[in-house]
């Protein structure tokens, strides 16, 4: 058994729109600078720190369930999506002290102000991260940049290339400055999987994402459309290092969860934030989440509760390495032996 981690980068609190942010460092383990084309790919603070997500309509982004909530990240889960230790969803964050920054670099002049903050946050109403670890966040302003087109009709496949995207760390333990990218990322394995313990709704991916990265794109090289969104990470070697070194080798394991999978609550997100609703697999009943609220069952106010489909059986591997959103301590959820 082997954990992994969910990363993010501790940083204090956005403050109001027109408090500044500057920061330090890499991104994107074997990453190079990212270029204006990937803008709807943002930085994320909350109070606990800094992640990354990704503009999919003008005012609402995807990023980790994590990162907007003070939940547990160090998880280690099974391909059935269960919990066998940690991983446990806590409360949300306040929507107005998430803040988003846009464009590549946080080094104009030392600082940039916010480009929007959170309005509303939308997820499944899952008590558990594991399978689950996605969550949309509307925004209380529209953004310049083109959203990221969406895949919901097709899952990702073994062996399908992407571009890892983000603000996570690469070179040193620093914060980043710049937003980095890497292609040639590949899909391992398609949960359920035992071998890597993605689950039903997950997919498992080779090197690149690092801390930092906690709700970072897995953008398809074939026609850039997202694919998932980084929620753990790591291997048994990496356990017992540091973040970057402990994101970088050939047994690196890195798991996303799938939009396709969650495409109920992606319906739910975009109705919240008063957009078209995407389509989404053929044959799939529509989500009856309205305005980011369903019943039954009963879910938090900002959330959306949809029925997990069935899970199967197998032996449990524990897997808690949500993409690291921490450093040191943060990064404990990316390294443990389970979690990234």
């Amino acid at each position: 058994m082997f954990g992994l981690a969910a990363c993010a980068v501790e940083a204090p609190d956005p403050g109001p729109r027109a408090a500044p942010v500057s920061a330090v460092g890499a991104a994107i383990v074997g990453g190079a600078t990212s270029p204006a084309s990937d803008d709807a790919v943002v930085l994320l603070r909350n109070p606990r720190g800094d992640c990354t997500a990704t503009l999919i309509a003008p005012n609402l982004v995807v990023t980790a369930r994590h990162c907007v909530s003070a939940s547990n990240r160090a998880m280690t889960c099974d391909e059935r999506g269960a919990t066998l230790a940690g991983g446990q969803a806590g409360v949300d964050y306040d929507p107005g002290k998430l803040a988003v920054y846009v464009g590549a670099t946080l080094a104009r002049a030392g600082a940039l102000p916010p480009a929007a903050l959170g309005r509303q946050i939308v997820h499944d109403g899952s008590l558990t991260l594991c399978d689950h670890d996605v969550a949309f966040v509307v925004l209380d302003e529209s953004l310049a940049p083109a959203p990221a087109p969406l895949r919901l009709t097709a899952p990702p496949r073994v062996g399908e290339a992407f571009r890892a995207v983000g603000w996570g760390l690469a070179g040193d333990a620093m914060p980043p400055t710049t937003r980095a990218s890497r292609g040639g990322v590949s899909v391992r394995a398609v949960g359920p999987d035992r071998v890597s313990t993605a689950g039903p709704a997950e997919l498992a991916a080779t090197e690149g994402a690092c801390d930092g990265d906690s709700g970072s794109p897995a953008l398809a090289e074939a026609d850039g459309a997202l694919l998932g969104v980084v929620t753990r990470g790591g291997s048994p070697r990496a356990a017992k290092l540091t973040p970057p070194e402990a994101c970088r080798g050939d047994d690196i394991v890195n798991i996303y969860v799938s939009l396709a999978a969650h495409f109920t609550t992606v319906q739910a997100a975009f109705r919240a934030a008063g957009q078209p609703v995407p389509a989404g697999p053929p044959g799939a009943l529509a989500s009856a989440c309205e305005g980011g609220q369903c019943t039954p069952p009963v879910a938090p106010p900002t959330s959306c509760a949809v029925a997990a489909p069935g899970l199967p059986t197998g032996p449990a591997l524990a897997s808690g390495f949500a993409v690291a959103l921490v450093v040191g301590a943060r990064r404990r959820i990316r390294r443990n032996p389970t979690s990234g």
